[in-house]
């Protein structure tokens, strides 16, 4: 169960171990990782993330780059910077960042996590995704409300 955050004031690995360590205390059963969004540019050679939506931006694949938080109010809200309709179609496509220069990690991620052996549905789809992402990396975040 991935679980990602974004605080530029505590960007400790460290911190993101301890979180890991109570999420698997309350619930075993998990596979928890956990990633502060705001330290991960590093390690993806990227320019500063300015939030969970903008790190988003730069995921390898368009269906995974979802997320959900749960409001305040009760409600959930998602976070999905290319749209949901890759991960309904159970389409696995590069995101623009991934499409050309970094496509071999593209390539790499497909093989090692046996994605199209473990969901036989899924297809790739060499073509490149018709919708950029939004402007501002808030406009990705989709509210319950707001489908009312």
């Amino acid at each position: 169960m991935d679980v990602i955050y974004f605080d530029p004031r505590q960007t400790s690995p460290e911190r993101d171990r301890e979180i890991e360590d109570r999420l698997k205390h309350a619930s075993p059963s998990f596979d928890w990782s956990v990633k502060n969004q705001a330290r991960m540019h590093h390690r993806n050679t990227d320019p500063p993330y300015k939030s969970v939506a903008d790190a988003m931006q730069f995921w390898p694949e368009t269906a995974t780059a979802v997320s959900t938080r749960l409001t305040a109010s009760g409600t959930l809200d998602i976070c999905a910077p290319f749209g949901l309709c890759d991960l309904f179609d159970l389409i696995l496509r590069p995101t623009p960042t991934f499409e050309s220069g970094r496509r071999a990690i593209f390539d790499q991620r497909v093989n090692a996590k046996a994605w199209l052996s473990r969901y036989p549905l899924l297809k790739i789809i060499e073509v490149p995704h018709s919708k950029t992402a939004p402007g501002s990396p808030e406009a990705a975040w989709y509210s319950r409300q707001e489908a009312d």
